[in-house]
């Protein structure tokens, strides 16, 4: 399966319904581009947020048979935030599925 921005965030959308069924109603998520998933309106806490990344990441290698880190050095650098919502998250994503995380600014 080709790895397009639609059906990564197929798998974010997926991986949302999962934790939201682990949370208390008032921290579910809402399956849409603009859903914060950190700052200042971002319902996720510490644990709930890794949680949701363990999923994401085990979903993508599931979906599409390659492993892509969410966490670490690369992201923690500086620059943009690839989880400030959904759609920079698929964009990182996309990128680091493609090779060129560098890219990321």
């Amino acid at each position: 399966m080709e790895i397009t921005p639609s059906a990564i965030q197929a798998v974010i959308f997926e991986s949302i319904k999962e934790l939201n069924e682990q949370l208390a109603p008032e921290q579910h998520l809402k399956a849409t581009p603009e859903t914060e998933l950190l700052g200042a309106s971002g319902t996720l806490d510490s644990l709930s947020f890794v949680n949701f990344v363990a999923i994401v990441e085990e979903k993508l290698q599931a979906r599409f048979g390659v492993m892509i880190v969410l966490s670490g050095e690369p992201i923690a650098s500086g620059g943009r935030d690839p989880f400030a919502n959904v759609a920079t998250l698929v964009e990182y994503i996309a990128l680091a599925a493609n090779g060129n995380v560098s890219a990321w600014k």
